[in-house]
This record gives C-alpha cells, sequence and structure tokens, in this order.
C-alpha cells in the first residue's frame, strides 16, 4: 500500500475524471475521509484542512471496489452537469419560492450525463457539480475501511507536520 500527497493523487483523480466522467461517487466524513470512486478505481484520501481554500494529506489506491460499489449503487453519480438556461431557471425559481427541489427536478437534473471539466470552459453560466454525500463514519461502509482510515490518518498528520512544523506544533 503505497500512501501519496493528496496533490498528487487529485491531479490523477481529475485527469482520470476527464477522460470518462460517468459513474464516479464522492463522500465524505466529518474528520477529514473521503471517499473517490471511478468506474474502474478508487481513493481512499484524508485531508487535513490548512484554511478554508488550502489542505495537506494523503492517500491511497484502494482495491476490492466491488463491495463499495455494490452498497453505493443508488446513489446518483457524481459530475459536472452543465445547465441550459431553461434548467437553471427552474433551479432558481425553485429556491426563490423557497420550496425543496422538487424530487423530479432533482432526477431530472442527475440524468444530464457529467461532462469532461475541459468541457465546461465558456460553455455555459450555470454548472452543477456533486452529489458529494456527507456520511459520520466513512469507515463502515467496508470491512477494511477502519484500519485504513487509521494508517491514513497517522500519514496525513505525519506530513502536516513535515510541511507545516510551525503549524504542527501549535496543535500539538
Amino acid at each position: 500500500m503505497s500512501f501519496e500527497p493528496i496533490e498528487k493523487i487529485i491531479e490523477r483523480i481529475i485527469n482520470l475524471y476527464n477522460e470518462n466522467p460517468k459513474n464516479w461517487r464522492v463522500l465524505i466524513d466529518k474528520k477529514g475521509n473521503a471517499l473517490v470512486l471511478g468506474p474502474e478505481i478508487g481513493y481512499k484520501l484524508r485531508l487535513i484542512h490548512i484554511n478554508p481554500q488550502e489542505y495537506t494529506g494523503v492517500g491511497v489506491k484502494i482495491q476490492g471496489l466491488e463491495e463499495i460499489q455494490e452498497n453505493l449503487r443508488n446513489i446518483p453519480s457524481y459530475g459536472f452537469r452543465p445547465f441550459t438556461e431553461d434548467r437553471t431557471k427552474k433551479f432558481f425559481d425553485s429556491i426563490q419560492n423557497q420550496d425543496l427541489i422538487k424530487e423530479k427536478l432533482l432526477r431530472e437534473l442527475f440524468k444530464i450525463n457529467p461532462v469532461p471539466t475541459w468541457k465546461l470552459q465558456g460553455e455555459t453560466e450555470t454548472i452543477l457539480s456533486g452529489p458529494i454525500i456527507t456520511h459520520p463514519d466513512l469507515s463502515i461502509i467496508s470491512k477494511g475501511q477502519r484500519k485504513l482510515e487509521a494508517r491514513l490518518t497517522m500519514e496525513a498528520e505525519r506530513l502536516f507536520r513535515l510541511k507545516y512544523p510551525s503549524r504542527a506544533r501549535i496543535y500539538g
């Protein structure tokens, strides 16, 4: 198992997403863990927030995606979906009228095929990204996740101390 800095993994994930933007799932928890699953590859990430726009951490490629993907099969695919002007109006009208976004509208939005990030440039003004599913504890998704989560936390904290020694001293 090879832990890598989060910056390298995020770049790899974006490249893989751009090659095939369909069938991705993204899950996070409040502890800084993220699970990013593509159609054929998955990564478990441990993020440490430096400030609202910056983070560090580590990640690892995970094996045995079948069990995890089976548990998540009913979750809509993550991706970037350009909106037409009509869809944008419906979406914002629903929010402005303080209606809950209608289930029918959500289904319609998630039927839009996700597109690579390079297709978003100049194509549309409104882009729906997501969904990102928040779960209280990602370690329960599969049996091997608890041990992996503990190792990722140790590696992420080690990297944090190396990259930000003065901040690390503040937090002990």
